[in-house]
């Protein structure tokens, strides 16, 4: 009797021990029971209920990612390789490289890396070392529109007497600063010319002036003796023919020479001058002029210096027979310059000359 109560009691233990594991089974997910189960939908990983969308998330932060990416915390990066020839554009562990084609090469500035590294404090500007912007203080910069004149005063000999001439352009340039280059564009607006003491005076008619091209320099920047040095060398321009080579081709002897146009359009050859006073002619030319500027900045609103210059010119005839002779010009370097005054965008042609005296006086020149 005593054998059949013990085994009773054994059975009983067993089924309440199998009960207790169903139980169990069947709990809710939680730390305690990290594969318990969850709401439709989810699934229970680690004691917490997450959808059984496996994708990276932040309630899956090891979750998956599209292809070259990895979950970092729930958030998919891309999978950063170190550069090798399956990855053309991975990472180099010398923090001096760059990834260029699965080879780690220098960051020198070179066209292949423009944004590159140069020594002795130059700079990469589109793959090419050079020099820092040069601060220009108050000045700023050379953006923008500025009102010149040139002043050329030179010996030219008409009929055998030499005369002191002195001759000012009046222009309007627009100026573009690129580092320490400046692109300018330079419309001419006027020329005034006044042979000292002389008879004959010259006069630029407004076809002449209007007919002349815009004329494109690059100014270089440089920093001498404390100084802001603004410099172009040898601009050459031609008046009244083409030139295959402006530098070397020789001016014409005949003015039938192919190369001679009718540049101010009045139906004569070359460009047209006109003489006054003793003698009242037309007389028609070509010019080869050549133009250099050494200057620096003077004030927030100007730059002014020196020009050097020459002017070759062949005179193609004349209506007065006296004036069908070529003069000879002896530039006065030491003598010629020029300024260069800020003004509005606004300002054109018509704004400097009304306001050319106030633009160009400068205590020291006449």
């Amino acid at each position: 009797m005593k054998k059949i109560i013990f085994i009773l009691i054994l059975l009983l233990l067993i089924s309440c021990s199998s009960g207790s594991k169903e139980e169990e089974n069947n709990a809710v997910c939680s730390e305690k029971n990290p594969t318990g189960t969850c709401e439709t939908g989810k699934v229970c990983e680690l004691g917490v209920c997450v959808f059984e969308d496996k994708s990276c998330s932040t309630e899956r932060p090891n979750g998956e990612c599209p292809t070259g990416k990895e979950c970092n915390n729930g958030v998919c990066e891309d999978i950063i390789y170190e550069c090798s020839a399956e990855h053309l554009t991975g990472i180099c562990t010398n923090e001096s490289k760059l990834c260029l084609n699965g080879v780690c090469v220098s960051k020198s500035c070179s066209v292949e890396n423009p944004n590159g590294n140069c020594e002795n404090d130059l700079i990469c500007e589109n793959g090419v070392c050079v020099d820092k912007p040069i601060d220009l203080g108050e000045f700023s910069s050379f953006n923008g529109k500025f009102a010149q004149i040139y002043h050329f005063e030179s010996t030219t000999r008409v009929f055998g007497i030499d005369t002191l001439s002195k001759t000012e352009t009046i222009m309007v340039t627009t100026a573009i600063q690129n580092n320490n280059t400046v692109n300018v564009s330079t419309k001419v607006c006027d020329i005034d010319i006044n042979n000292v003491g002389s008879q004959v005076q010259i006069t630029v008619p407004n076809k002449f002036i209007t007919s002349l091209d815009i004329a494109n320099y690059v100014y270089t920047l440089s920093l001498i003796d404390g100084k802001i040095n603004i410099y172009y060398p040898n601009s050459k321009q031609a008046r009244g023919i083409v030139f295959e080579d402006i530098e070397n081709d020789p001016m014409p002897e005949d003015k039938n020479d192919p190369r001679i146009f009718d540049q101010d359009e009045d139906t004569k050859p070359g460009m047209t001058l006109v003489a006054t006073g003793l003698i009242n002619s037309e007389m028609y030319i070509v010019q080869r002029t050549t133009t250099s500027i050494n200057g620096t900045i003077t004030s927030k609103d100007t730059f002014d210096g020196n020009v050097v210059w020459s002017d070759e010119q062949k005179v193609l005839g004349a209506e007065n027979p006296l004036l069908n002779q070529d003069m000879s010009i002896s530039p006065h370097n030491e003598d010629s310059y020029f300024r260069s005054t800020r003004i509005d965008s606004s300002w054109d042609c018509e704004q400097v000359l009304e306001n050319k005296d106030t633009l160009f006086n400068r205590q020291g020149r006449k």
